[in-house]
């Protein structure tokens, strides 16, 4: 059965957040990340595999997203959804802005270069993330972005990923949480949804496995500035920034590369 939560923010925005049919005997699971980490991959693969093994995947961000609230905006209100089990909850681009607990749950982390996430970012930002029709904010971070130079950009974004980081570091500690690097597994898509799969305590399929995998493997031939999957490979900040930029945000990233063994 379906199940509808009819939710109101801190402001008073309205919004509705559906969980299908739960599958039973199955302990919810957690699934985050960075933006610009490889969340919109690690999430395609997950939408499209776990329902076709009627295991039910919830973000419950983009839910709110397609009723115009940003991420920030979904807080404390939406806590009892989290508290039913048999889902995989996933679109987490950030800690939510309130105090969930995961519980004994066990929880996926994606990381990224962090480096290569600003730069990523910004020509997200700037050029390849489509803008819906009336939405002021994303146009407004265009045209901010678009008056900036990379190096200005990546440098004021760091702070937020650094943000995120900590506030991650502090929420997930001591909790069951399987950290995977971009770096270490961009390359290799089967071997690391089956790894993901078998985390989650979800069945594999090999003959589905590989074609969700083929349906999203996309690494271009050459950089395309204006698409959402621009290059793909790791170290791309060594190419867009200057060494000045790259001595800073190491710098300002200096815990975060530590914590996930990023070189400096």
């Amino acid at each position: 059965m379906t199940t509808q939560f009819e939710l109101t923010t801190s402001a008073g925005k309205p919004y509705n957040i559906v969980l299908p049919p739960s599958k039973p005997n199955f302990s919810s699971k957690f699934v985050f990340s960075f933006a610009k980490s490889g969340s919109t991959l690690l999430n395609d693969l997950l939408f499209t595999y776990c329902p076709q093994m009627n295991v039910p995947v919830v973000s419950v961000f983009d839910q709110a997203f397609s009723q115009g609230l940003t991420t920030a905006e979904v807080r404390s209100e939406s806590s009892d959804v989290f508290k039913n089990s048999g889902y995989v909850f996933s679109g987490f681009r950030h800690f939510p802005n309130f105090d969930l607990d995961v519980g004994d749950n066990k929880c996926i982390l994606l990381v990224r270069d962090p480096r290569d996430m600003v730069v990523s970012m910004y020509y997200s930002v700037a050029k390849s993330h489509v803008i819906p029709e009336g939405n002021e904010s994303l146009r407004k971070n265009r045209e901010e972005a678009l008056q900036k130079e990379i190096d200005e950009f990546v440098l004021d974004k760091m702070h937020s990923y650094v943000g995120q980081f900590k506030t991650y570091k502090e929420k997930l500690a001591g909790k069951q949480v399987k950290v995977y690097r971009y770096e270490d597994v961009i390359y290799d898509k089967t071997t690391w949804l089956g790894d993901v799969l078998d985390y989650l305590e979800i069945d594999k399929s090999p003959a589905l496995l590989k074609s969700v995998v083929q349906r999203f493997d996309v690494i271009p031939d050459t950089e395309n500035e204006t698409q959402h999957v621009r290059q793909v490979h790791p170290g791309n900040y060594k190419k867009k920034l200057s060494d000045s930029a790259i001595e800073k945000l190491t710098e300002r990233a200096r815990d975060f590369l530590t914590h996930y063994n990023y070189s400096l």
